[in-house]
């Protein structure tokens, strides 16, 4: 059995990272349209930012699902790299390897 540990781990590390911009861009899209914007753009703009809220909201649950997401993925990497070693150094006493 071979396994690149320590790229699996660098794997589970960028999906966190990755998962936190997602999260980072998602409460972002949840600004947007600003507060007030109605105000500044009249009522002429009301139904253009009524359904560009509508989108963002959407846009913003879909990105933090992609976040859950990815998040889940990097745990499952750092739990892979962590029983590939454990399944190593069972094999290596199991064969009384030394230094494994």
């Amino acid at each position: 059995m071979l396994a690149h540990t320590a790229s699996i781990r660098g794997f589970a590390s960028a999906h966190s990272e990755l998962a936190a911009s997602l999260s980072a861009a998602a409460a972002r899209l949840a600004s947007v349209p600003a507060p007030g914007a109605t105000t500044t753009f009249g009522p002429v703009a009301a139904g253009f930012l009524a359904a560009l809220a509508a989108a963002v909201e959407d846009a913003g649950r879909d990105v933090a699902a992609l976040g859950g997401h990815v998040t889940a993925a990097g745990a499952t990497a750092g739990a892979a790299a962590l029983q590939y070693e454990a399944a190593e150094r069972r094999s290596s006493v199991r064969l009384q390897v030394p230094g494994v």
